[in-house]
């Protein structure tokens, strides 16, 4: 039951990573907002995995691969002109669908795993009383 909580988890990690970098070239592409204005426009949606503190972005999350990519996509957002900014909100919307996809391919095994383990254990309960 932990490894499901944990992989749900990792997807609502991801998926409010991508809601994040569109908000951020939506914002860039429309309004040519500055870093500061994205952060002040990230902070107005209610993530549960992401927090802004003095114009730093943190992610609450306990998988090393994901943060490592955030982290390059923190340590770079900000540094380009407009067109480089949507290219590298676009290079790691790629990279986080693409984590996201491997997280729910591992989710519908790891179910389907414990559905059939759960039917076994059934059924042997039902042998040892029959």
């Amino acid at each position: 039951v932990y490894d499901c909580i944990n992989f749900k988890k990792i997807t609502g990690v991801l998926e409010e990573i991508l809601t994040l970098l569109n908000t951020f070239k939506n914002e860039i592409n429309y309004r040519q907002s500055t870093y500061s204005d994205l952060i002040k426009s990230a902070e107005k949606h209610e993530f549960s995995h992401i927090c802004f503190k003095n114009e730093s972005i943190c992610l609450d999350c306990k998988n090393p691969n994901i943060h490592k990519v955030f982290n390059s996509f923190t340590e770079r957002i900000g540094t380009t002109d407009v067109q480089g900014q949507i290219a590298i909100c676009d290079e790691f919307t790629e990279k986080f669908s693409l984590l996201l996809n491997q997280q729910r391919v591992k989710e519908e095994s790891k179910l389907r795993v414990n559905l059939s383990l759960s039917f076994l254990g059934a059924l042997s309960v039902v042998i040892i009383f029959i």
